[in-house]
């Protein structure tokens, strides 16, 4: 791209435009003052360029990026974005992203044409986008708007997607890697907090320097927050009760089980003063399930045991000394089912658009909710999207989310499951079979249960490295079983233990993760009593490791594949090599040890040793 315009294309465009009204005479021209200087577009200052550039048609500025690297500058600046908005060219857009395997979903509804989604795919630029980054943006990565541009916060990457160029581009990480927490915009700046038991900095992203700091500490630790902002104060909204300040202390250290508790409250951050107000609770208690703000006021959906309520809170500022907010309002409820209680199974998101507020139901299905309750409905299936206008103070339907964004966000959200479970289960296999001592392994939580990781760095990174680079394998139904094999000193399988998997590549998007995490918890229960696997491997060839050097202990994780991988269709096809591990003549002997099935996703462990009538190598 050219630093510069070439300006002979836009003279003749510059002379049209602005004919002399004077000159009677204009169609006899001298040649010999042809050669004089004309005011083109790329001659212009940077304040009159930018009035023309800021009113052409927004189907036009993916183009204008590509002129010259000068105009490419002028259109992410600030002052272009205020000068569309003044001229009234900004059109309010609603955005869904999805990511699944090496390539970016997204859909767009706008809602002054004919309120139809329409979807973009964008595949990773490996010159600034490595494939792998889309991986790590599971179902709770936050979004956060500045402008035109979309940033894409997961727990160990950033993606920013600009809506008018098209473009997706790496940006830095979290300073702390977060887990379902709050984010929002103030000032052109994004901040997040909450995420995790322990994480109580409140991070600050400045997208000019692309930098991340701490700017101050919170009271208390949220998991599974919301994020919102009005008048430069940043609300952290809802979530689980993590930790406790002022006169809770003393009541949570007498229950201490404060982490079971649903925060029905806000923490508000004021960003420019740098100091915390008072915290505000949602009326009624309940689970926050959804937040946004819109036209100056925060609004909460919460999930109670029979009945969901939505509540408007002002969040302007109030003029005087004591620079206040208003009340709480109760408004009215998103035309859903009576007595319906909205749990994991059916999750919902909201987004301020305007003065209004859109409610989108982000995966399940509330027609499977209430057949499961004994009740029978139709048209409420999935992707449902709703709008609430404040002025008529009614509710309104437009088109469902795109099949295309629930299917991708499906597919992966199993996937992740099943790898995340699959570096659980290897580690405790390994741990069972005692080839390390125990000092080697420390507990830690999964899905509500105490399991096994490794200590040292080197054998947790190959475990975690083996698995991991598994997904996008996965994800495309390649991958037909992962097996651990134990070896004796001649190289010789004693034992090899094997997952067989099957992940539905045609299933929709009712996937319930609840159900799924259960089975896979009764799973990692079953690991820990298995006879096979609490018994010592065979005494006649037993297995020598070193913790010191842990690429001596013979075992190794190996996959096997349904149809080779192309090296071409992923960076992660060169992760995995041709093993030439020894293969038992005979067929082996199989003992099974668990099995499960919760769509879309099937598991089966079993265990494969030599027969009797092996040959003894």
């Amino acid at each position: 791209m050219s630093e510069t315009c070439n300006s002979r294309h836009f003279s003749w465009l510059m002379k049209s435009c602005f004919p002399n009204p004077n000159d009677n005479n204009s169609a006899v021209v001298s040649l010999h003052h042809h050669h004089c200087s004309v005011t083109t577009l790329s001659s212009l200052p940077d304040d009159l360029l930018l009035e023309c550039l800021s009113r052409v048609d927004s189907s036009s500025i993916p183009s204008l990026s590509l002129v010259c690297r000068r105009w490419a500058k002028l259109l992410l600046s600030p002052v272009f974005f205020n000068l569309r908005r003044h001229h009234g060219r900004l059109q309010h857009a609603l955005f869904a992203v999805s990511a699944a395997d090496s390539a970016l979903f997204a859909a767009t509804l706008r809602f002054d044409t004919d309120s139809i989604w329409k979807v973009s795919v964008f595949l990773a630029d490996n010159d600034a986008v490595s494939p792998p980054t889309f991986h790590g943006f599971p179902s709770h990565a936050r979004l956060s708007a500045i402008g035109p541009r979309i940033y894409i916060i997961g727990r160990n990457a950033t993606l920013r997607y600009d809506t008018w160029t098209g473009k997706v581009t790496g940006r830095s990480p979290m300073m702390f890697s977060r887990k379902k927490f709050a984010a929002a915009a103030v000032s052109g700046k994004i901040y997040v907090a909450g995420g995790g038991p322990k994480i109580t900095a409140v991070e600050e992203y400045d997208p000019e320097e692309d930098k991340w700091v701490v700017v101050t500490h919170a009271t208390r630790s949220r998991y599974g927050c919301i994020g919102a902002s009005v008048d430069g104060v940043f609300y952290v909204i809802g979530g689980l009760k993590l930790g406790a300040s002022g006169n809770e202390l003393s009541r949570a250290a007498t229950t201490g089980a404060e982490a079971h508790l649903y925060a029905s409250s806000m923490d508000l951050f004021d960003v420019e003063a740098r100091e915390w107000l008072r915290s505000r609770a949602v009326p009624g208690g309940g689970c926050v399930v959804a937040a946004c703000a819109a036209g100056g006021y925060i609004y909460v959906l919460a999930s109670h045991a029979v009945e969901l309520s939505l509540w408007r809170f002002d969040a302007r500022r109030k003029m005087g000394a004591s620079g206040g907010f208003g009340e709480w309002c109760r408004i009215s409820s998103p035309p859903l089912p009576a007595q319906i209680r909205v749990d994991s199974t059916v999750r919902f998101t909201c987004v301020g658009v305007g003065e209004k507020v859109v409610l989108v139901q982000v995966s399940g299905c509330i027609d499977d909710l209430l057949r499961r309750s004994g009740r029978f409905a139709r048209g409420l299936k999935e992707g449902l999207v709703l709008v609430y206008d404040p002025v008529a103070g009614e509710w309104s339907r437009l088109a469902n989310l795109p099949e295309m964004i629930r299917r991708a966000a499906c597919v992966y959200g199993a996937a992740r499951i099943l790898v995340e479970f699959l570096d659980v289960a290897i580690t405790s296999i390994v741990f069972l079979k005692g080839v390390y001592p125990t000092g080697a392994f420390e507990r830690r939580r999964y899905m509500n249960l105490v399991v096994q990781r490794a200590r040292h760095p080197e054998l947790r990174d190959y475990i975690h490295s083996a698995v991991s680079g598994l997904l996008p394998f996965v994800q495309k139904g390649l991958v037909e079983r992962v097996a651990v094999i134990f070896f004796n000193t001649d190289n010789t399988p004693i034992e090899r233990f094997m997952f067989k998997l099957v992940i539905s590549q045609s299933y929709g998007s009712k996937v319930e993760e609840a159900d799924l995490e259960f089975s896979l918890r009764s799973f990692l229960v079953k690991l820990s009593v298995s006879e096979p696997l609490t018994r010592a491997l065979s005494h006649g060839n037993p297995v020598k490791c070193s913790i010191t050097f842990v690429f001596d202990c013979r075992w190794e994780i190996t996959a096997y594949f349904r149809s080779l991988p192309d090296a071409g269709m992923s960076k992660d096809a060169g992760l995995w090599i041709p093993t030439d591990t020894k293969q038992w003549q005979q067929p082996p002997f199989i003992t099974p040890i668990k099995s499960m099935s919760s769509e879309p996703l099937s598991v089966q462990l079993y265990l494969e040793h030599a027969t009797s009538d092996e040959p003894k190598t």
